[in-house]
């Protein structure tokens, strides 16, 4: 297929990239962040679509303090609608662009990258994507890789600041010469460690400049629409591209060996720092996998050659480590590989205390390590104080509750509702909790059952929902049960940000000049919910009969609660 296109004007981007050098860079180059933020100024980024979420929104702060002609979109009502634009940027505005969220946000971002695998794109378009394994800030720990492995995408794992800075300059290459998104993941606590800027093991790394770029038109016939007649023909293009990407990321100098010990750790990500820091590398010879998918085969022969045994360190599931068996398979590798799926490397949580130590351990000693100890801290939601809003909301609904002797089944959405169990009081005013946007559904799926076995609804159903969550994902459920009027007592938290990471912006408040205002109970109206009300947590007795009225209705009633 032959698509009109016109030549893209690099001279002034080249230049850019041409007087680059690391000394002048070096004050930046002491955190991930800080890296990242450099590389994205060299690569012509425009824009960064958001929904906030930590660890990922550090990047934000850090990009908005020190490249602040790059427009920070986070105040988007989801992760679907970042990546909707980012692609949008990309075809249409032929525009760089980033794309950041936390690794639960790829959940909701997901159905873009099956179409996007094989649609392809037209500038750079590039996911930062941080993990936060022992869910330190998060509702459960999740390896956001399988999705986009999935999907056959690409990405880079950085395993400290260089590497970061690098990867995010060649994936800007790479997603305009391949025509693909491409991923860098990292992990909370990646971008949260001081390195030394003084050591660097990637000066060696080939830069890649596409010199030679075209846009393909927005309004080309049968190329940006994923349509039944093309999709057996495009994956087999990205099969293509695959096995493109992984030689040349054999190419790159962006996966760095240190030492030349026959006991080998091939390691992604933090990790590979981390065994040096903690000083466990000395008599081992140590693959820093920057480049993890499509995985790189030559660079992983030519370091199995001759070894005795390897073992594979990633944080998350053991991703790298089955890559690297089915690659030592087929190349008729028969050395022990070592890791997470047969017990030489903790399974789950962040690593820390010996975790690394004992793996590394067993490697020397060729002795499997047996159960790994628990970890002396595990995270803990923080309780709220007694002047925090949401407790006050609560201890209000406590009495109204209490007042009307109903059962009540309290449903909360992820994020704030998570400090329930741990603040004294009111430990028992949460039953379920698990994502965003679920609460009310929760809700409406236990009422419906009670329903059509023509029973009745043993109890009062509560749900919390915050402002920030009612644009990212609870309005359709919302919809869905006022729809069929079911019997809920809503509180909508104003918090006026999303509070729990770093109370960034929605659509529901003011924004900028040229952003309008959209009213949460003017939405709520729209659908027809007959009961909305207003209460304010500084005004605690009338709040309480607020309360009261909402959980006596029979119908959907909503109570919007100011903090």
């Amino acid at each position: 297929m032959v698509f009109l296109a016109s030549k893209f004007d690099i001279n002034n981007y080249m230049n850019q990239m041409l007087k680059n050098s690391l000394e002048q860079s070096t004050v930046l180059l002491s955190t991930i962040n800080a890296a990242i933020t450099e590389a994205l100024k060299l690569s012509n980024v425009k824009v960064i679509y958001n929904y906030p979420g930590r660890p990922a929104s550090l990047l934000l702060d850090e990009v908005r303090e020190n490249a602040k002609d790059i427009d920070v979109q986070d105040y988007l009502p989801n992760e679907f609608v970042a990546t909707a634009k980012g692609f949008g940027s990309s075809v249409a505005g032929c525009e760089r662009s980033l794309v950041v969220f936390k690794d639960v946000g790829t959940n909701l971002a997901c159905d873009h990258f099956y179409c996007l695998n094989h649609i392809g794109i037209n500038r750079g378009l590039v996911f930062f994507i941080a993990d936060d394994p022992s869910a330190w800030g998060s509702q459960n720990e999740e390896d956001s890789r399988g999705i986009y492995v999935n999907a056959g995408l690409p990405f880079f794992e950085p395993c400290d600041q260089y590497s970061a800075y690098f990867c995010t300059l060649l994936a800007y290459e790479l997603s305009e010469k391949f025509r693909l998104p491409f991923f860098i993941r990292t992990t909370g606590r990646a971008v949260k460690e001081i390195y030394d800027k003084n050591k660097n093991d990637f000066n060696d790394v080939k830069m890649l400049l596409n010199t030679e770029f075209v846009d393909i038109p927005f309004d080309a016939i049968d190329k940006w629409t994923s349509i039944f007649k093309t999709v057996e023909e495009d994956r087999e293009e990205l099969a293509i591209k695959q096995a493109d990407i992984s030689k040349l990321f054999d190419k790159l100098k962006i996966n760095v060996v240190n030492g030349t010990s026959t006991l080998g750790v091939i390691a992604s990500g933090f990790p590979a720092t981390q065994l040096e820091l903690e000083n466990l590398t000395s008599n081992l010879s140590l693959l820093k996998l920057v480049s993890v998918y499509p995985l790189p085969e030559e660079t992983i022969v030519n370091f199995l050659k001759d070894k005795e045994r390897v073992l594979v360190i990633d944080q998350g599931e053991p991703l790298l480590e089955l890559l690297v068996r089915d690659c030592a398979q087929r190349h008729g590798f028969n050395i022990p590989i070592l890791g997470k799926l047969n017990g030489y490397v903790r399974k789950v949580g962040e690593f820390r205390d010996d975790d690394l130590k004992i793996s590394v351990n067993a490697l020397n000693q060729n002795k499997h390590p047996g159960e790994f100890p628990p970890h002396k801290t595990i995270s803990h939601a923080p309780s709220f104080k007694d002047d925090d809003g949401f407790k006050i909301m609560l201890q209000c609904l406590q009495k109204a509750v209490k007042e009307t002797g109903v059962r009540p089944l309290y449903c909360g959405d992820a994020g704030q509702s998570s400090r329930v169990p741990e603040t004294k009081g009111i430990e028992d005013m949460l039953h379920m909790e698990t994502t965003m946007g679920c609460a009310v559904s929760y809700l409406s799926g236990g009422i419906e059952s009670y329903k059509r076995a023509g029973s009745k609804v043993p109890f009062k159903g509560i749900a919390y929902v915050g402002d920030s969550d009612f644009f990212h994902s609870a309005f359709p459920g919302i919809c869905e049960a006022v729809s069929k009027n079911h019997p809920i007592c809503m509180l909508v938290v104003d918090n006026q940000g999303a509070v729990s990471t770093g109370k960034q912006p929605h659509l529901g408040m003011k924004i900028e000049n040229d952003i309008k205002t959209i009213s949460i109970k003017n939405l709520l109206e729209s659908i027809g919910v007959k009961h909305i009300t207003e209460g304010n947590v500084s005004d605690k007795e009338d709040l309480i009969k607020k309360y009261i009225a909402g959980i006596k209705s029979n119908d959907f009633y909503c109570v919007i609660v100011h903090m």
